[in-house]
């Protein structure tokens, strides 16, 4: 399953966090929700965050990083002030491409292939 940035996720701290776009399994979300609960505990399986103009890069890698920490497999953030692509993985150094043209997506999202080339001109 797909959700955009109207897709929120409580997340095992207990934070509540809603990424610019975010891929999960449909079937580990459906045995993750619990009647009367609208929010159940979970984490998608890979996230991207985009600076917007008004954000500070500080913040935006904070949350990358409590994503990981929640959970979440493969997380990236992506900069077109500075035309940058932050790779975040558990247990893995961070990986930042500069103006890369491309991102290919690894483990949950093997195959996916975002084209940044409108994102960074």
């Amino acid at each position: 399953m797909v959700a955009g940035p109207d897709g929120g996720f409580r997340l095992p701290d207990g934070s509540r966090l809603a990424p610019d776009a975010s891929w999960f399994d449909a079937e580990r979300w459906r045995a993750a929700k619990i009647p009367g609960v609208r929010f159940p505990v979970f984490s998608p399986d890979f996230v991207i965050e985009v600076r917007s103009p008004d954000d500070r890069v500080r913040p935006l890698q904070e949350k990358m990083q409590e994503y990981i920490d929640n959970g979440v497999l493969l997380a990236w953030l992506i900069d077109p002030i500075s035309k940058t692509a932050t790779i975040y993985r558990p247990g893995v150094a961070l990986a930042t491409l500069e103006n890369p043209s491309t991102l290919p997506g690894e483990g949950p999202v093997e195959g996916f292939v975002l084209d940044l080339r409108g994102i960074f001109t």
